[in-house]
């Protein structure tokens, strides 16, 4: 099987609830933070069982005042870890999703090439 499920929650309260996520995450941190996307690709895994997950923050408002603004978050929960990356939102605003999907897909296909390489 090559895909065992999916999570899309829309609110705080549901990806706590739907991934069964440990509160204090978010209490802590902002919902697009690393701590949280981390949480919630280890969570997705976990119910699933599968043997990877990925999961992508929300995609930010552009503030060219604020450096740390523009980036979005992605994490792959492997059997060892979960690997945390993030990526600036860049270009049209009508291609962000397709764009964040993309660099977690090939998060995932990065780790896939090292797990075959001798």
């Amino acid at each position: 099987t090559c895909y065992l499920g999916g999570y899309v929650p829309h609110t705080v309260a549901s990806a706590q609830r739907m991934l069964e996520l440990d509160p204090e995450v978010f209490k802590n941190n902002e919902p697009a933070s690393a701590p949280v996307v981390e949480a919630m690709a280890a969570g997705c895994k976990k119910l699933t069982g599968a043997d990877f997950a990925l999961a992508v923050s929300d995609m930010p408002t552009f503030d060219p005042a604020d450096k740390r603004s523009g980036r979005f978050v992605f994490a792959l929960a492997t059997g060892k870890d979960v690997i945390v990356r993030s990526a600036p939102v860049l270009g049209d605003p009508s291609i962000h999703k397709l764009r964040a999907a993309k660099q977690a897909r090939n998060l995932l296909r990065l780790s896939l090439i090292r797990l075959d390489a001798p």
